[in-house]
């Protein structure tokens, strides 16, 4: 996207360069008419047909170091063709700037400052050849040749390591919030398993089909693509898993769905882990799931009649902290807690994009 935007800006400078170059070649066709014409009138052809091939050859991805030089070649006979005209006075513009400019571009700064020296050289010589050399003129020409090249190429590089920096950070977070998803889910998932396996040790067929369903849960995570599924299947999975695990009934009242996305997965991991902590904690072997979605918004409202319990009392670093209300604050959410001796209700909600 970057070099997209800076190519754009070089071919705009071109067009103007182009443009005031054009207007330049009828003052000085009606100004001096002794000069050659056809030399100007060729030099802005051969001007206006590099620029035109160079956008071309950019849409077409084709923009590589031989139409580079040769566009550079380009800006030097613009920068002589006062001089084959037979005058010492430019009608080129900021043409020959535009083709340092592109160099700066595709190359660097040094080259850049190169191609503006050799055009400072032709220009120079070419004002002496046909005797109308302009000290102060020529010390203008140079110094604004010089010092653009070299301050729009290093302008280009640091932007371009700007943007590096911006795209290896947003990287990295991409690879730490992919090993939070995992991580969250092998704490849903495998660590829990383990803990149920532990629980029941003496029971080896209890033993064994938790450990293959285990294998098949984890083959399915390392194969997975994050986001897949929507709301009803997540929920109606994450149900069936509990009550595998801990052997608790689930009944279920599903309303409307919603499409997987990063809110449609955090209210769901965060809804295993309200039903596990029923398991675990309420003492009842019944707990109530029950969810809603529209076009904007998703909620989920798990159920239970045990002893409940108070939420004040609740450290921030259990998991109803750190597995259901981190996880749905974290994409903008919300969870409302209710507890007393009739029972627990916790009510999560996200937006939707």
């Amino acid at each position: 996207m970057l070099e997209r935007t800076l190519f754009r800006a070089v071919v705009a400078f071109r067009l103007i360069a182009l443009a005031w170059m054009a207007i330049l070649v009828a003052v000085a066709v009606v100004r001096v008419p002794d000069l050659s014409v056809g030399v100007m009138v060729g030099v802005l052809l051969v001007a206006a047909l590099s620029t035109a091939v160079l956008q071309v050859a950019y849409r077409r991805d084709r923009v590589g170091p031989a139409l580079i030089a040769t566009d550079a070649l380009v800006g030097v006979l613009v920068a002589a063709g006062p001089w084959l005209a037979g005058t010492g006075e430019s009608f080129y513009g900021g043409y020959p700037m535009s083709s340092a400019v592109l160099v700066a571009w595709a190359v660097g700064t040094g080259p850049a400052v190169g191609l503006a020296g050799v055009m400072l050289l032709v220009v120079v010589a070419g004002a002496y050849a046909v005797g109308e050399a302009d000290v102060g003129d020529l010390v203008r020409t140079g110094l604004t040749l010089l010092i653009t090249a070299g301050v729009v190429g290093w302008v280009m590089t640091a932007l371009r390591e700007s943007d590096v920096r911006r795209r290896e950070a947003e990287e990295a977070q991409a690879r730490a919030e992919e090993r939070a998803r995992l991580a969250a889910q092998l704490h849903d998932s495998a660590v829990q398993t383990l803990v149920v396996l532990r629980q029941q040790a003496d029971d080896p067929d209890q033993v064994r089909a938790l450990a293959r369903r285990q294998e098949r849960e984890l083959r399915a995570l390392i194969q997975s693509e994050p986001g897949v599924g929507g709301l009803v299947d997540g929920l109606g999975a994450i149900a069936n898993d509990v009550e595998d695990l801990h052997g608790i009934h689930i009944e279920r009242v599903l309303l409307g769905d919603a499409p997987a996305g990063e809110a449609v997965d955090a209210l769901v991991a965060a809804s295993r882990e309200v039903l596990v902590n029923v398991a675990k904690h309420a003492g009842t072997g019944r707990a109530h799931l029950f969810a809603d979605a529209t076009s904007d918004r998703a909620s989920v409202t798990v159920r239970d009649r045990g002893g409940g319990f108070d939420p004040a009392t609740v450290g921030d670093g259990g998991g109803l902290a750190r597995s259901v209300r981190d996880r749905v604050t974290a994409v903008g959410g919300t969870v409302a807690v209710r507890s007393g001796s009739a029972g627990t209700e916790v009510e999560m909600e996200v937006p939707l994009p």
